[in-house]
């Protein structure tokens, strides 16, 4: 009998479009853990399956959260196999070897108080509609019999997934490099996998610390850059990679210290793959440059703009068959070259490839981005979840722009002849997120400030 029990009545605003997250102990609890590994068991059980691969980050809650999962997961009937304190791609690596359903423990890069589960079946993320389903189970307390528990397998993947990179991606002569864990998750193995592939490797807060003492561990944030950008520049190295909490999202800094965003990196990754295989299919987020899809095309390329989250994007890169994938968030595919799940240490060995082989910096590589005048990720803040959705749905009501091209697959995507806005709903957080771009500073923040102020106005509305 497990010391956890069913949570029957769980917070519902923890189930998000693609896992699970919330505040320890104020909104998350062990008892959740418990419960969604019960309803997980079941649905890997109706599959046909038993075993399910389960590993976890270095957040300070994720040891007993750890526990109660795997004790979930057994009474519901499965065999756990604990693949331990791994970054995210590792999970996910595993599932396509050891068994297709796994789970994570890990709240990526929200706050340290957070935590979160990140689920696998049949090597992909949950849906949205799965996710919900489990939810529905626990309410109802339909989570089948308690069964007679098995032993834990525990198993080192990292060694094999080392082995299987150096042996797949060879870098024509050593570079030298800069790793930012951020204290986290992927401290455990990015020095060892980057030397493995010849590099000299300079580490920079690659302890794993749950209090993230250093910075926050999200690459999307350029003030979580400051410390890699000064970093490289003092060591006169090539490359400076920074990775999340969980060691899925990648942030790029070139030798002369110069950030290089997600969506420029998926248009460097896209121009190397075009070379060698014309016509792929690249999938992008609404966040992405517009360039991506003119200078795609211009190489020969097949651009697919999609909606953002990397479960979604990682379903439709599998329905169309893409090569490569990507999200502004620093998710990357990159199927090509490695395999269909979201790897930032893959697509740094590839950028890597691609220093080497041209002889040049990375600053003359991205030479032929085109300059445009843009911000990062921008967070807006919404007091009450659902109003998140009300606000961009009356924004969409109330626009009375001309000639802009409008798209709503997510959120509202804004495009003028001059520049671009999006406006969606974060899937992490009770936010939105904002992203601006334009062809010069001066447009830039004119069209930054004419839709900040027509939300606000909105956002004045609906809070009172």
């Amino acid at each position: 009998m497990s010391t956890f029990q069913i949570n029957k009545q769980p917070k519902r605003e923890i189930f998000r479009a693609y896992d699970i997250r919330g505040v320890v102990d104020k909104t998350l609890f062990a008892e959740d853990y418990y419960s969604v590994g019960r309803a997980f068991a079941k649905m890997v059980k109706k599959s046909g399956r038993t075993q399910v691969v389960v590993g976890r980050d270095v957040r300070y809650s994720s040891p007993l959260f750890h526990e109660a999962m795997v004790a979930g997961l057994s009474v519901g009937g499965v065999e756990v196999v604990d693949i331990g304190l791994v970054p995210t791609p590792i999970l996910n690596y595993a599932t396509k070897f050891i068994a297709p359903d796994g789970v994570m423990i890990t709240a990526s890069h929200n706050p340290k108080d957070h935590n979160g589960i990140k689920l696998l079946k049949d090597s992909l993320p949950l849906s949205s509609e799965a996710i919900d389903g489990l939810r529905v189970n626990i309410e109802n307390a339909d989570l089948g019999p308690e069964c007679e528990t098995k032993p834990i397998k525990k198993v080192n993947v990292i060694d094999r997934y080392i082995k299987e990179m150096s042996d797949r991606i060879k870098i024509e002569k050593p570079l030298k490099i800069v790793v930012d864990a951020g204290n986290g998750i992927a401290g455990v193995m990015v020095e060892s996998l980057y030397r493995s592939l010849g590099m000299e490797v300079i580490p920079l807060f690659c302890e794993p610390d749950g209090q993230f003492p250093n910075h926050h561990p999200n690459p999307g944030d350029p003030k979580n850059l400051i410390d890699l950008q000064a970093k490289v520049v003092e060591e006169k190295a090539d490359i400076g990679l920074a990775f999340d909490g969980d060691g899925d999202r990648l942030g790029v800094v070139t030798a002369s210290g110069q950030i290089i965003w997600p969506d420029q990196v998926m248009l460097l990754l896209s121009k190397h793959l075009l070379s060698n295989k014309p016509g792929a299919k690249v999938v992008f987020d609404v966040k992405c440059e517009n360039y991506l899809t003119d200078l795609i095309l211009q190489w020969g390329g097949q651009p697919i703009m999609w909606q953002t989250g990397h479960s979604k994007i990682r379903r439709k890169m599998v329905s169309t068959g893409a090569e490569i994938g990507g999200e502004m968030s620093g998710h990357i595919f990159l199927p090509y070259y490695w395999y269909d799940f979201d790897d930032p240490f893959a697509a740094g060995a590839v950028l890597l490839q691609i220093i080497a082989k041209a002889g040049v910096s990375l600053d003359d590589i991205k030479s032929f981005i085109p300059a445009a005048y843009s911000t990062h990720e921008i967070i807006w803040p919404v007091n009450n979840p659902d109003k998140k959705f009300e606000l961009i749905e009356t924004f969409i009501k109330q626009l009375d722009y001309s000639d802009v091209e409008i798209n709503t697959m997510d959120g509202v995507r804004l495009t003028f002849k001059d520049s671009w806005a999006v406006i969606r709903a974060s899937n992490t957080t009770c936010a939105l997120t904002l992203r601006f771009s334009a062809s010069t500073q001066a447009r830039l923040q004119e069209i930054k400030v004419q839709v900040e102020q027509k939300l606000k106005s909105i956002q004045a509305i609906l809070d009172n």
